[in-house]
């Protein structure tokens, strides 16, 4: 949240929507969208095929989120998960809600999300010893892999 407020104090912008805008223009790493969402492998994923889920509309919590975004907010997530299983062979995976704090629920700079984490690698003696993660993937690969997957 530090960081999203500092790139909002810099440019007068969320970082959440500047990358929605970036992402949806550039598409290589885009993995689904609909009306309401986009998800997408991100950058500089900490792992393979790392993925966040964000609403078009800028809100930061999941708490103002309407019963059409609900709706397309299922639709994306089962859409994702359903790659992920196909595509992977039904790995483990976290699936993470992040939503502003309730003092902070009309936060300008904060953008409410969800990311989707699968459990494909394991740690090992240089991110033990550093706590600096090393993804080998491309994410514009893992993102193609993901838009590629044939779903029965």
């Amino acid at each position: 949240m530090e960081e999203a407020r500092r790139f909002f104090d810099d440019t007068g912008e969320c970082v959440f929507c500047r990358m929605i805008h970036d992402e949806m223009n550039i598409g290589e790493r885009v993995v689904a969208a609909n009306e309401h969402f986009v998800a997408f492998v991100l950058y500089a994923a900490s792992s393979p095929f790392h993925a966040w889920i964000l609403p078009r509309r800028h809100f930061s919590s999941f708490r103002v989120i309407s019963d059409e975004e609900i709706s397309s907010l299922a639709a994306i997530v089962r859409d994702v998960l359903r790659r992920i299983f196909y595509g992977l062979n039904d790995p483990a995976y976290n699936l993470v809600v992040r939503t502003s704090p309730v003092k902070e629920l009309g936060s300008v700079y904060f953008h409410a999300y969800m990311a989707v984490i699968p459990r494909l690698s394991r740690h090992a003696g240089f991110e033990l010893g550093s706590g600096v993660s090393i993804n080998p993937t491309i994410p514009e690969a893992c993102a193609a892999f993901l838009r590629d997957v044939i779903i029965p």
